[in-house]
């Protein structure tokens, strides 16, 4: 097979491939055989026409079209291969010419990964927060074991209090009328003060099974509820009280919630988990910082439009997805974010160029390192979400195949391996975290800066718009 490649930009590539008059042939006596199978004449049933006479019934002008069809798409696989080309979109084929014992000749056009000779990657300063966790963080984390655990016990000794269980009838009137669905019996009702309109438990405060209270409460004009700036008539009677009972934090308790056998030997897990956790997520941090400093070196204009298109499409997918599994649809997301339908594709698209342009950067990185993900790397992974299914590492292999997912496989993995080097040469200074209110009100300022600036200069795309390409993982 011969090939010449020509280079139209840094993104798009042309390629001449000439297929030997040899495999044309083999494609025409595969296509010849296949039809024969279809072919029925007088006197013979379907697929037992002797070939000789089912040359005179199917010329080469019936063969030719699965004859392209079977040898421009795997011979344009193996010239891209032999090229060393990592093609991102589907290529526009023309100029194909050729017949039965000469060669076929044709001509490709595609865009491929760019490449980039990255700078500058080592030893990017990074300021980065890194919590500590504490003594009292592994407390809280077991007492929330514990209240997770906790059973119910009677109160007979004193009044209602915060957060107790009343079991209660209560009704509820608005200018003396019954609200409708304003009443109960026997209704469990847990007396967590964040749950309620200042002052309304205040009014139950103390009371004791057997006794009735009545009291008026004027909900807020901003309630989340159709009584929002109403005044409301309580009638409420309490019939027995209960409080959690947690379980004591013993030897006993250890061993039910973990495989531990003693309290210290689960305060250490937990604490680990904990400082495990912190670690990522810095190094996450880390990351970030470093990949955002780098991302000018890939200029917008060499981003390929159907990688950018490809990856739009694969979060608006993940985002379908997860909407499906909450039972809910974009349109519900859309309407709580109060966002139109014009500003989600946009941000679709933004999220498609961000994603895009990570990827060249990964793999440019693993170019420049010489790093690879090997079929032991495949493998390993397979084998550790097999020993989590009911499948075999060999069927889950097949079916990562069957659907295309191997190819993704492969790129996360390159990624993180990447990602691990940039945060291992990274010269990082770590901080004291963020109050939540600073975090958010930073996080918010810089993803509308950095949505603004992308904006102004990456192509605008529709999820819809996006072309398969092998290298796109």
């Amino acid at each position: 097979m011969k090939v010449t490649l020509t280079e139209l930009s840094p993104i798009k590539r042309q390629m001449v491939v000439s297929v030997d008059a040899e495999t044309v042939e083999q494609a025409y006596a595969k296509a010849f055989k296949e039809a024969l199978k279809m072919l029925s004449l007088p006197g013979f049933r379907r697929g037992k026409v002797p070939a000789y006479m089912g040359r005179k019934y199917i010329p080469n002008s019936m063969l030719k079209r699965d004859v392209l069809e079977m040898t421009i798409p795997s011979s344009f696989t193996q010239a891209a291969r032999q090229e060393n080309l990592e093609v991102v979109s589907s290529p526009n084929f023309s100029k194909i010419e050729g017949d039965r014992g000469q060669e076929l000749t044709y001509t490709a056009e595609f865009e491929v990964l760019p490449t980039v000779d990255l700078k500058d990657y080592e030893g990017v300063k990074v300021e980065q927060e890194r919590y500590q966790p504490t003594e009292e963080d592994v407390n809280t984390a077991i007492e929330r074991t514990r209240a997770g655990r906790a059973t119910l016990g009677d109160v007979t000794d004193r009044g209602l209090q915060a957060d107790d269980i009343a079991f209660v009838d209560y009704k509820s009137y608005e200018e003396g009328s019954p609200i409708e669905g304003g009443q109960a019996e026997n209704f469990p009702m847990e007396l967590s003060p964040a749950s309620y309109v200042p002052g309304f438990l205040e009014n139950l405060y103390g009371m004791k099974p057997g006794e009735t209270r009545e009291f008026d409460i004027e909900f807020p004009a901003d309630h989340k509820s159709p009584l929002a700036g109403h005044k409301v008539h309580f009638v409420f009677t309490l019939h027995s009280i209960k409080e959690r009972v947690l379980p004591e934090l013993n030897e006993e308790f250890v061993k039910a919630v973990s495989q531990f056998n003693t309290v210290e030997e689960l305060r250490q897990n937990i604490m680990q988990l904990m400082e495990d956790r912190a670690k990522r997520e810095a190094e996450q941090g880390i990351a970030e910082k470093v990949y955002f400093a780098i991302a000018p070196q890939v200029s917008p204009e060499i981003v390929p439009a159907s990688l950018v298109a490809y990856h739009a499409r694969a979060f608006n997918d993940r985002v379908l997805n997860n909407l499906k599994a909450q039972r809910q649809t974009l349109e519900d997301m859309l309407k709580a974010q109060n966002r139109t339908a014009e500003d989600w594709n946009k941000h679709v698209g933004l999220m498609g160029f961000g994603e895009a342009r990570l990827e060249i950067l990964v793999k440019n990185l693993a170019r420049l390192l010489d790093m690879k993900v090997d079929e032991e790397d495949i493998n390993k992974v397979i084998d550790e979400e097999a020993a989590h299914t009911n499948l075999t590492a060999a069927s889950l292999r097949r079916k990562l195949e069957k659907n295309g997912m191997i190819s993704v496989l492969r790129y996360s993995l390159l990624r993180d391996k990447v990602t691990q080097y940039l945060v291992d040469h990274a010269d990082v200074t770590f901080v004291a975290p963020k109050t939540p209110e600073e975090r958010a009100a930073e996080e918010a300022a810089k993803a509308a800066e950095a949505e603004a600036k992308t904006e102004e200069k990456a192509p605008e795309t529709q999820p819809a718009e996006a072309q398969g390409g092998e290298a796109q993982a």
